[in-house]
C-alpha cells in the first residue's frame, strides 16, 4: 500500500507492516550479531602508539583479549591490526585507550566495545534499508516478512517506532459494523 506499506493476513489478524521500519530493523539485527567476531584487518604499515608506561602492561597483560577484538601488535606495541569495523577511523588510538581503561578497571564486558558495534549496526542498518515510497516486488516483500520470524524484536525499528500495526479480525467487525 502506498509504496510503504505490507499489507498481510495472519490468524485472524491483518498485519500492516512498515517496510522501511522492519527492513531497518532486520539489518540491525544481523549486523549486531556479525559483529560480534570483531574480523581483524591487518594495517599496511603499523601505526605507533603513544601510551603511558601502565597502558603498555596492560596492553601486554591482556593481549589475547585485545586479540579476540581484532587488534594485532608488534613486539614494540605498535598497532598492526585492527577490527575491521574501525578501519579508516581517525579515532583508534582513543578508542583502544579506552578499551585498555575498562580492561584496567576490570570490566567484564566492555561497554566501548560494545557501544561501537551499536553505532555501526545502527548507522548501516538506516543507510542500506528499503525506504519509504520504494516499490517492493512481491517476492521482496514475502522475504522481508519471512526474515521478520527470524529477529528476536521484530516490533520496533532501531529508532523505537513501531514496525507492525495487528488489527484483530474482530476488531474490524466491530468497525463496520458486522456481529457474528
Amino acid at each position: 500500500f502506498s509504496d510503504s506499506y505490507i499489507l498481510a493476513q495472519g490468524a485472524d489478524e491483518l498485519f500492516i507492516i512498515d517496510q522501511h521500519a522492519l527492513h531497518e530493523r532486520v539489518r540491525y539485527e544481523r549486523l549486531r550479531e556479525n559483529m560480534a567476531s570483531w574480523e581483524s584487518q591487518e594495517l599496511v604499515s603499523p601505526l605507533s602508539l603513544e601510551l603511558s608506561s601502565s597502558k603498555s602492561e596492560i596492553l601486554q597483560g591482556n593481549l589475547t583479549r585485545l586479540i579476540e577484538l581484532g587488534f594485532g601488535f608488534d613486539s614494540e606495541n605498535n598497532l598492526t591490526a585492527v577490527p575491521q569495523l574501525l578501519l579508516g577511523s581517525d579515532k583508534l588510538e582513543g578508542f583502544l585507550s579506552d578499551v585498555l581503561s575498562e580492561i584496567e578497571s576490570g570490566a567484564q564486558r566492555l561497554d566501548t566495545v560494545e557501544n561501537l558495534a551499536d553505532e555501526v549496526a545502527f548507522m548501516k542498518s538506516c543507510r542500506g534499508a528499503v525506504k519509504a515510497n520504494q516499490k517492493l516486488s512481491l517476492p521482496e516483500m514475502t522475504r522481508l516478512l519471512s526474515d521478520m520470524k527470524t529477529i528476536e524484536n521484530p516490533w520496533a525499528c532501531v529508532h523505537g517506532r513501531p514496525t507492525v500495526l495487528r488489527m484483530s479480525h474482530h476488531r474490524l467487525d466491530g468497525h463496520f459494523g458486522h456481529h457474528g
